[in-house]
């Protein structure tokens, strides 16, 4: 009997390897509540809940997940005509049962659940880790952001091929020369470019995905034969006292960024990387496209899409594009001390002869390591004046789970719920775009001044965290001497006229 304290000869005993069969009479405490006084006062594996007499079987609910020596612990439950059929077993053999066997399993079933998407497509709901409508909701969201996809993919404009279901491999990089890019003047002629990528697995269902999480990066060289603008990883290396780095990204030729989800095939996304247009106009010896990832087996394709055509010569377009460096750049991403992340982030850029109409700062930023579940926020100051990114989402409750109508893949084989630094797992990591041109001295050949520096939060707070389940995040109360991982950041000055 569930609702009774449990002897003193079953509170000793050791019944790691037994479940336990349980009763709850009707009015003396609920089926969660025996199970939970079970699970709270014996070290059983698990418990049996026998519904009573005209009952139907259902979830339980309650939160308890371990007994009273702090191990994982299972509970289902039977049926009263089950149960009753289990008792009477009991009693025969006057409480030996050596030879019933319990097995906890649980079994996915391809194809229970599907969809249709927008473009009338047969459509996978993805890992059903929640038995509610929430699990299919959750993929409504998602098909509502990839019928924008579908849409924006509709629009006039001119599409290069890059990449066209290639291999995406750790010793693998999906690369290709392109030699067929359109010219500058013609570029300059859309007001947009996009990465459309796609990614998906070499089988044909999610559970033939890889189920772990890891950064997809783009780079883009072209003119190769210009050193400044050669695809290096000379500072990736380094030496024993280098980063710590354990995924790809933050090097000046990036031009897009992206995390595999948990075992899923249905990555598509659109990323505006119209800023950094500049990176592709000294093309006349092609330019080299390459896609790495540190770990993992995927399947990638990826278009550049020029759309929205300008028809005003006013408009103004990006004209060049300067790598925002450092001096310790390369080799100090660890954010382990404020201080020490922090130091010599500042940079001098020249303004170009040609006096641009707007200049913007972009920056690709992603937190991983031990800084993926804790908050940072970063600054720039251009002339004094400060631009700013939070990600205040991090390390709550369904951070990234709320952007699955902007594009993060929702019901992955995973943790995807919760929110990181800057990113999502099945997601695009979103280039930020502020307009400095107000703080920024025009002239041709001014100098100016341009520093970096970030800072970290604590994410362990309860009160944060229980607000963050309702959807509301606020900004973490206490800051931090680093979040004790390492950040991933790629930085430009673009200059429109």
């Amino acid at each position: 009997d569930g609702c009774k304290p449990a002897s003193d000869e079953m509170k000793q005993a050791d019944l790691s390897d037994s479940y336990m069969l349980v009763t709850a009479p009707a009015s003396q405490c609920t089926y969660a509540q025996a199970a939970a006084n079970v699970m709270a006062q014996t070290s059983a594996a698990g418990v049996v809940m026998v519904y009573s007499k005209g009952d139907d079987v259902e979830s339980m609910g309650g939160e308890t997940t371990t007994n009273s020596a702090g191990q994982s612990a299972a509970v289902t439950a039977v049926s009263y005509v089950d149960g009753s059929a289990l008792i009477s077993l009991f009693e025969k053999n006057e409480g030996s049962l050596a030879s019933l066997t319990i097995e906890m399993s649980s079994e996915m079933v391809p194809g229970y659940f599907m969809g249709i998407d927008s473009d009338r497509k047969l459509y996978q709901l993805g890992y059903w880790w929640t038995y509610s409508l929430q699990y299919v909701t959750l993929e409504a969201r998602y098909l509502t952001y990839l019928s924008t996809v579908y849409e924006r993919e509709a629009k006039s404009g001119y599409v290069v091929p890059v990449l066209d279901n290639v291999p995406l491999k750790n010793d693998h990089p999906a690369s290709a020369h392109i030699i067929d890019l359109p010219s500058e003047k013609i570029m300059r002629d859309f007001q947009t470019l996009e990465l459309d990528m796609k990614l998906t697995c070499e089988g044909n269902l999610d559970q033939e995905c890889d189920k772990w999480d890891h950064v997809i990066t783009l780079g883009a060289s072209c003119n190769i034969t210009d050193d400044s603008s050669t695809f290096t990883y000379d500072f990736y290396t380094g030496d024993t006292e280098g980063r710590r780095l354990s995924e790809d990204g933050g090097f000046k030729n990036e031009i897009g960024r992206w995390v595999t989800p948990f075992r899923r095939e249905v990555g598509h996304w659109l990323t505006d990387v119209t800023p950094l247009m500049p990176m592709l106009y000294k093309n006349e010896n092609g330019c080299n496209f390459t896609m790495e990832i540190i770990s993992g087996s995927w399947v990638t394709s990826l278009e550049l899409r020029w759309t929205d055509s300008i028809s005003d010569d006013s408009v103004l377009t990006p004209a060049s594009v300067s790598p925002l460096q450092f001096a310790n750049r390369y080799y100090h991403d660890s954010f382990d001390s404020y201080v020490q992340y922090n130091a010599n982030r500042t940079s001098n850029i020249e303004t170009p002869e040609d006096a641009p109409g707007k200049v913007v700062l972009e920056a690709i930023i992603s937190g991983h390591g031990d800084c993926e579940f804790e908050p940072t926020a970063h600054f720039w100051e251009v002339n004094g004046n400060e631009y700013n990114v939070t990600y205040f989402g991090a390390g709550t409750a369904y951070g990234c789970q709320d952007q699955a109508v902007e594009g993060s893949e929702p019901n992955e084989h995973g943790t995807n719920w919760y929110g990181r630094d800057g990113w999502c797992d099945g997601a695009p990591v979103t280039p930020h775009y502020f307009d400095v041109t107000d703080s920024w001295d025009v002239k041709a050949g001014a100098e100016n001044l341009v520093r970096y520096f970030a800072k970290s939060y604590a994410a362990d707070d309860d009160e944060r965290f229980t607000e963050s389940q309702y959807h509301v995040y606020d900004k973490p109360s206490v800051e931090t001497d680093g979040c004790q991982g390492y950040i991933l950041m790629s930085s430009n000055i673009v200059f429109y006229d």
